[in-house]
């Protein structure tokens, strides 16, 4: 019956746990679930322009 409790609980639903009609216990997941980062996720929204290591106009002068 635990199991169920906690299982509802990490779906996002309102668990509270109840002694003589009176709430005592709320069940709420301690953190979000963690998904792992994938290489290349990010491929084609990234772009760099055809000067980006030229040097920048404002400090020509110390150049």
């Amino acid at each position: 019956m635990v199991t169920i409790l906690i299982e509802a609980a990490l779906r996002g639903e309102e668990i509270v746990i109840a002694k003589d009609d009176q709430p005592v216990v709320k069940l709420t997941p301690v953190s979000p679930v963690k998904r792992r980062r994938q290489p290349g996720s990010a491929k084609g929204l990234v772009t760099i322009s055809d000067d980006f290591d030229e040097p920048l106009e404002d400090f020509k002068d110390y150049m």
